[in-house]
């Protein structure tokens, strides 16, 4: 019996594990998308949004 539950705790850190790496891939995707967005609308010269780019990429939404 503890066995099992040995193995059930193992698996759910597991899965969290999981969980957390593919939430940071996706965090870099989204990091890198922004720093492009921004970059494009520094060559606009469209300083407002380059400057909305930035916040997003500094708290990640």
């Amino acid at each position: 019996m503890a066995r099992s539950r040995t193995i059930a705790r193992t698996s759910r850190s597991s899965l969290q594990e999981c969980s957390e790496d593919k939430d940071k891939a996706v965090n870099r995707r989204k990091i890198a998308e922004f720093k492009s967005l921004g970059l494009e609308a520094v060559e606009k010269k469209n300083y407002l949004s380059a400057a909305g780019f930035t916040v997003r990429i500094i708290f990640h939404v």
